[in-house]
């Protein structure tokens, strides 16, 4: 295969990558950190055109009891706030520079089923992914960057 048909097919995306940075930017372009300043996250994308992603704030307060069923409504929404996690299946579109994640099991019940499209950047072992989110009722573009890892 030459190299210009690997980048443009969705091998090119096939690995294991960390989360370097992931920010948020609403309307009048104000800058936030959905997971913190220090989020961390792992997204894996296997050749079976199969995904799942995790992130996370690794600040969020730890549950006073060991037993998660204990915890305090405060406990669990703190927990929830800093904790993001899918799995499904994803296809590359590279004339639209998009890979679109078709969510199987969410956190958020309400993904469950739907297609999750996200622009992307490739540039050697770095891939940006951008999408929309919407936070107490703002509507943002969230941008992770990732390095590949494996």
């Amino acid at each position: 295969m030459n190299p210009d048909a690997a980048a443009d097919s969705s091998s090119a995306l096939v690995g294991v990558w960390r989360l370097v940075s992931l920010t948020s930017e609403d309307a009048d372009g104000r800058v936030g950190y959905p997971f913190g300043p220090h989020a961390r996250g792992r997204l894996v994308y296997r050749a079976d055109e199969r995904m799942e992603v995790q992130l996370t704030d690794p600040d969020r307060p730890a549950f006073a009891n060991d037993d998660p069923r204990l915890a305090s409504a405060a406990e669990v929404r703190a927990a929830f706030d800093g904790y993001m996690a899918y799995y499904g299946t994803y296809s590359v579109d590279f004339r639209e520079q998009a890979v679109v994640h078709l969510v199987e099991a969410a956190l958020i019940p309400n993904w469950v089923g739907r297609s999750e499209v996200r622009r992307f950047e490739l540039a050697g072992d770095r891939l940006t992914l951008k999408g929309p989110l919407v936070l107490d009722g703002v509507s943002l573009v969230v941008s992770l960057v990732w390095e590949r890892v494996g």
